[in-house]
Order: C-alpha cells, then structure tokens, then sequence
C-alpha cells in the first residue's frame, strides 16, 4: 500500500495477524485462522504513538449488526460477540505507515471461546446444529412446482436418478480489492472503489455511518476483473469510517491472501435429480432436491439460489417439475454474485442428466434436446409462458451444420450406441468459456490441438 494517505488494518483472528507480522503484506489486513468462535474479551495494550503527529484509531464492536454484503445480508461490520467465518471483522486499525499499523496490531488481544465449526450445508440442517444466526441455519427454502410430477413417473417410462456436485470457486480477478475514502469541506464523504455496484455501496455506507444517503458519494474506478466478485462490502466501509473519524483520507488494499478468505465465492451445490422419460425421448418429469452453501452470511444467495431452483428443468419444456431447494448459512466463506448467477449448478446436472437418458434411449444427445426444446408459445418450469425470442431450436440447428462441416462423425450427431469416433472415443462433451469474439463472424476455422478442437476466426490474431 504505496499511499500518503495512511494505511488501515482490520484484526480479524490473532493467529493470521502473526503470520501477517511476520510477513507484511501490502496493506495491512489481518484475518483470522478459525471459523467460529465467540471472543469474550478484546483489549488494546497501550498507545500507539504516531511518528511526526496524528491519531491512531481503533473502532470496535459499536457498529455492529449493520447490514452490508447487499441488502440480503445482515452482517455485521465487526463481529459482535461471535465470530462466523474466517474473515469477520473484529477491530480497525488505521495509521500513517504500515510498520505502524503492524505494530498497533500486536498490541490488540481477543480471548475466544471455541465453538463448533459447520463447514457444509447438510451439517447446518441437521437436529442439533449449532446455530449460526438467531433465527437459524436456513436462510432461504425455495419451492418450483408445475404439473402432477407423485403422477408422471409411471411405467413404460425411463426413470434416470442421480445426484451431481458443483464445488465453490473463487473469481481470480487480477486487481486485488482496494478502497480509498475521504470527508470534503462540506462533510461529505467521498469513497473511491472499483465496485461493480456503486449505488448500493452508497447505501450501505450511509446506512453504516448513520448518515442520509445524499451526505455520502461513491465514484467508481475502473473494476478490471469481478465477474460478479466485486458485488459485495470489501473495505468501503471500514475506510469509509476512518475517513469520518479521522477527517483525513484513508486507503486499503486487500492482499490476495485477504481477498480469498474474505471475498463471496460461486456456490457450491448439491443437486439430487430424477427425471422420466418417453421411449421418443420427449421428457415427462424433473423432479430436484437442491441444497447450496450461503457461507456465514447472506450475500446474494437468495437471487442466486432462487435461479439454481428455476432454472434446474434447463431450456426444456416439460409438463411435470418438482424442485426443492433449500440454502443454509454455514461457517464458510460468504458466497454470492458469479458469472451464470445461479444457473450452472443446475445447469451440469440437467444437461447431463439429458445425455444419460439419451444414451439409455438410443438417440443422439443433439435430437433429445431438439425434442424437448423450450420455443415460442412453450410453458417454462415457473409457469411463464414464452411469446417471443426464444432461439434454442435455431441455436441447436447452427450448432449441427457446423459440427457437420468440421466433423461429421462427431458423438453429438451419432444415435447412442452406435459405434464411437476412433479419434476422440465416446462421449466427449464440452464443457468450458468463450475465449475469444469477434464481429466478424465469417470464415470461421478449425485448428487442431491434440486431439482437441479450438474454433477460430481467420483474422484474429
């Protein structure tokens, strides 16, 4: 943290604020080594003289209970008497160098009392639990039903059942989180941050401070990277505080260590699917019990999870759905906003389920999905009915004359069953991110690489 403007320090748990002392990081962001705990006693050894004048403040458990991660959450600032996750806040320390803020550090002492620590979805539900928040493990309990679906799995039917895991994953952006606030002549304070969401930063500092909305402003910086991982609180409003106490700016810069164990990641999410299908492969019945891990606050889990929920059926137009999905607060890292919001979860296990049952029919993974396709005037799970723009069927046809011109003997052509490809061996499928675009959508080529396709536009370079 290269910065005139002072450098702040958020104590999380002793154990991490060592190994931060022992290695500096660029700011100086402590965070803790346990999950949960309750800490009975939080103390500062002496003063902390500032070298050439100044203040040094420390900001405790006074502003707790006010909600930041999105509306959704009701997180506290700093922890108040219990700690859920590895990076709740406990105390601020803010300074005019690091080696200061460092040494502020070591004089603060938290006394924990151990508490079980919950690290998956199942655990939270279970008779017993201890409870994360007052009012339970279960943030979210999402119903979707459409149709009889005790009524369609009858006989004469394929009956496919399995249960598909998507673990967490954490955004990677490049720029690590960064904040920097300060108080104008006119009281207002003013916070630079690259937030994909400045007027909710807005909002939830003025809320934080106790301030009317119009008394705050939030400029955005270039964000770089997010991909939904800047979507929450990371510091806007610990420097936001600072600034309003101290009457002087004051920056903070997640190191990477900071930002993995403090930042909202994917969800993670078990989903237990079993759906029927006719013998001309036209899908009857989804039925799907959905279980995702919020972390140990709500982020955005509510939104994500409800998409998860409505979107498990996938782009297909079946009569009779059932889904039940249930999120729960755990002692892990928050989980939020991620590229797909939601939809992948449910995403892989449809899809797969579609190439199991197309499989067990005899048809090609490519007709059971031109069979069941949602289009113009179809029903989704949820009961809307689609009156315009609907492009699946166009999608699938492109998508076929394509791998015709570059392989026609490409596993998602062939009926299941029939003889696999020599060169690629039986169900390939592909699973991955667009890598590059261009507006020139013509002369498209195929370039070979081990074994392995990559599509590519003649005039990119």
């Amino acid at each position: 943290c290269v910065s005139v403007c002072g450098c702040v320090s958020i104590v999380f748990f002793v154990f991490f604020l060592f190994i931060m002392i022992r290695r500096p990081p660029r700011s100086t962001q402590s965070r803790s080594s346990a999950a949960s705990d309750v800490y009975k006693r939080q103390e500062r050894q002496g003063p902390t003289p500032i070298v050439g004048g100044g203040e040094f403040v420390t900001a405790f458990s006074d502003k707790a209970e006010v909600q930041q991660f999105q509306t959704f959450l009701s997180s506290s600032l700093f922890a108040s008497n219990k700690v859920r996750y590895l990076g709740d806040a406990i105390a601020l320390v803010v300074a005019e160098s690091e080696r200061q803020a460092e040494e502020a550090l070591q004089q603060i002492r938290v006394d924990y009392e151990p508490l079980p620590v919950i690290g998956r979805p199942e655990e939270a539900l279970a008779a017993g639990a201890v409870a994360i928040h007052e009012d339970g493990n279960l943030l979210k309990h999402i119903v979707v039903t459409k149709g009889q679906v005790d009524e369609a799995f009858g006989p004469d039917l394929l009956v496919v059942e399995r249960e598909y895991y998507v673990p967490s994953a954490d955004h990677a952006f490049l720029e690590p989180e960064a904040a920097l606030a300060t108080v104008d002549e006119g009281g207002n304070v003013l916070v630079y941050v690259g937030s994909q969401i400045p007027f909710g930063d807005q909002q939830q500092i003025a809320a934080s401070l106790d301030l009317p909305a119009d008394q705050v402003r939030v400029i955005q910086t270039s964000v770089g990277g997010a991909f939904g991982g800047k979507e929450d609180i990371a510091g806007q409003i610990h420097v936001a505080l600072a600034a309003w106490l101290l009457k002087r700016p004051v920056k903070l810069v997640y190191t990477r260590q900071e930002s993995m164990i403090a930042h909202p990641k994917r969800h993670s999410a078990r989903v237990h699917l079993k759906t029927a299908a006719r013998p001309d492969g036209r899908v009857v019945a989804v039925q799907a019990e959905i279980l995702g891990d919020a972390g140990a606050y709500a982020s955005l889990s509510e939104p994500v999870m409800t998409r998860t929920a409505t979107h498990a059926a996938g782009p297909y137009e079946i009569p009779n759905v059932a889904i039940d999905c249930k999120v729960a607060y755990t002692n892990n890292v928050p989980t939020g906003a991620f590229r797909g919001f939601g939809v992948p979860q449910s995403n892989f296990a449809i899809e797969s389920q579609m190439d199991i049952m197309a499989r067990e029919l005899g048809i090609s993974p490519l007709e059971i999905r031109r069979r069941n396709a949602l289009r113009v005037g179809s029903a989704t799970a949820t009961g809307q009915v689609l009156r315009e723009s609907v492009g699946l069927l166009q999608t699938l046809d492109q998508v076929e004359t394509f791998v015709r011109q570059v392989d026609g003997q490409a596993d998602i052509l062939r009926p299941c069953g029939a003889p696999a490809s020599p060169a690629v061996g039986p169900w390939v499928r592909a699973w991955g991110c667009l890598l590059y675009t261009s507006d020139a959508a013509d002369d498209l080529r195929c370039v070979d690489l081990g074994g392995r396709r990559i599509i590519k536009n003649k005039n990119s370079k």
